[in-house]
């Protein structure tokens, strides 16, 4: 019986190891096979491709004529100017507003008429005007003749005699005929209906209508003085470049203006939000500038040139020890593919330099890679 079952076994050997022999056979053959193919169709690139895949190829651009902006771009704040109140003080009371002289809008000049207040006129003269008493025919003295002065500034003709005389009771009653008025009779100049404005001139912007009240809330008049303005900072490189009465563009929602610098502000350390820097200050003479409003945001372009000249894309200039060049393309025949061209480099920005050269022209094409 155990000789039977070793019998079995041994047989079983024998048939198995056969087969192990044949597989192992086919699989090297088949190795061998797929060797064999992938070395005759399967060939590694020769060297002429390796070179030109690895040849850098060369970017032509041509040399435009063009608008090259070197100004530089700041964040700025706008003013409309300094707020002044302008409300005489009734002899009577209630304030009331009988007559407007002015207009929103309107310049207000030394010797304009404001308005009538309870019965009384006012006018607005130069200052200084040290008028502390009501002035009769007679009366002299420093205040006769500061208010003489400031008559002669706003156009009103009269001899600076330092005494009320003829000339100046003439130049009075003229003030208030010309206002349909009844000139006075005695005091001839009342100290409290002349008065002075902020500034040599300055622009109504806002006023009491006729039958308003007026105290401490509601002036007679409110008034600009100085031209709208708008101000900026500029790091300390920057501000050696800038200088007053140079000229820098805003742009605003209602279009781009013009604005004239005047005032370069003292190095500031930055405190808070605010960057450490210089303090910049342009103001606009444009009337499209009348309707800026306090802390409005805007772009400043700095000064700067944004004249159209001859240009080439930055990264075609190039440098060596000889100074600045680009490299153009030669014509078709030429035995090498570019030539040195010296070039003077005038400014940069936005990508763009403008250069000049006597070999370069518009349309010729440089190298940018």
């Amino acid at each position: 019986m155990v000789n039977s079952l070793l019998s079995r076994r041994n047989q079983v050997r024998r048939v198995q190891r056969p087969i192990v022999v044949v597989l192992t056979v086919v699989i090297v053959i088949v190795s061998l096979t797929g060797s064999f193919l992938l070395g005759r169709f399967v060939r590694l690139p020769d060297s002429v491709s390796i070179r030109a895949a690895q040849t850098p190829i060369a970017v032509w651009e041509p040399a435009v004529e063009r608008v090259v902006d070197s100004r530089m771009t700041f964040a700025g704040t706008t003013s409309s100017g300094t707020i002044s109140t302008i409300t005489p003080l009734s002899p009577s009371a209630p304030a009331v507003v009988v007559r407007q002289g002015v207009n929103v809008g309107d310049v207000l000049r030394p010797g304009a008429f404001i308005g009538v207040v309870s019965g009384v006129p006012y006018w607005i003269l130069n200052g200084p005007l040290p008028l502390y008493r009501d002035l009769n025919v007679g009366d002299s003295g420093d205040d006769v003749t500061a208010f003489q002065k400031s008559l002669v500034a706003s156009g009103i003709q009269v001899r600076i005699s330092g005494e009320v005389d003829s000339g100046t009771v003439a130049a009075i009653r003229r003030l208030f005929t010309a206002q349909r008025l009844t000139p006075p009779s005695a005091p001839i100049i009342s100290a409290s209906q002349f008065l002075t404005a902020p500034a040599a001139t300055a622009t109504v912007v806002e006023r009491a209508e006729v039958s308003a009240r007026l105290d401490d809330k509601t002036p007679l008049l409110k008034v600009r003085t100085g031209l709208p303005s708008v101000s900026f900072r500029v790091d300390m490189v920057t501000a050696q470049d800038i200088k007053v009465d140079q000229t820098v563009s805003v742009n605003m929602s209602s279009g781009t203006v013009q604005a004239k610098i005047v005032t370069v502000g003292a190095f500031e350390l930055g405190t808070g939000a605010q960057t450490p820097g210089h303090t910049i200050t342009a103001v606009c003479e444009d009337p499209a500038c009348a309707g800026l409003t306090d802390g409005s945001a805007v772009t400043v372009l700095g000064p700067g040139s944004a004249e159209k000249s001859l240009a080439v894309p930055l990264i075609a200039l190039r440098e060596d020890a000889q100074g600045a060049y680009v490299l153009r393309r030669n014509e078709t025949g030429k035995s090498a593919e570019s030539a040195r061209i010296a070039v003077t480099v005038i400014h940069s920005g936005e990508g763009w330099v403008a250069v000049a050269s006597t070999d370069l022209k518009p349309g010729d094409q440089v190298k940018v890679t």
